[in-house]
């Protein structure tokens, strides 16, 4: 069952948990640098790169603005599914940082498996239709929450 709430605002922070972890599948690597929890919800902080040499966005004109994005599939240690949603991000044509909010908030749970099914970039170009780029992941990580309860 996925639970799903109001939009979390995260303006009470409980903790923050550095990560650094990086899986690479297809030449396209994805770390999750943070998790922020609230008491309301979380926030993870990704940098998901592979250069111009596996972006093909790279190539096109500079007038295209190719807007990354993730589907994430997050659950817990109780096999509680969270709700994500895209909050923020920017990049090149090698790199970007993104940023995706959770909820509900992590108040029962030790452990996270944040699971990335599957990376998209859009190209939008208002005068032709460019094809999107798409990469099946999946790119696994397991997040020890502990540090949120310690610190």
């Amino acid at each position: 069952m996925t639970m799903r709430a109001a939009r979390p605002r995260c303006e009470d922070l409980r903790g923050v948990v550095p990560i650094g972890l990086t899986r690479k599948r297809d030449a396209i690597a994805v770390t999750i640098l943070s998790l922020e929890s609230y008491s309301d919800g979380f926030v993870i902080h990704f940098w998901v790169g592979g250069g111009p040499a596996v972006f093909k966005s790279a190539s096109l004109p500079s007038n295209l603005v190719p807007a990354t994005e993730v589907r994430l599939e997050i659950e817990d240690n109780a096999a509680r599914r969270y709700h994500s949603i895209f909050l923020g991000g920017g990049g090149s044509d090698q790199a970007w940082r993104l940023r995706y909010v959770g909820n509900p908030s992590l108040d029962s749970a030790t452990e996270l498996t944040i699971r990335i099914a599957e990376i998209r970039v859009r190209h939008e170009d208002p005068f032709k239709a460019v094809p999107d780029e798409k990469w099946v992941g999946p790119w696994e990580f397991r997040v020890d929450l502990g540090s949120i309860r310690s610190g």
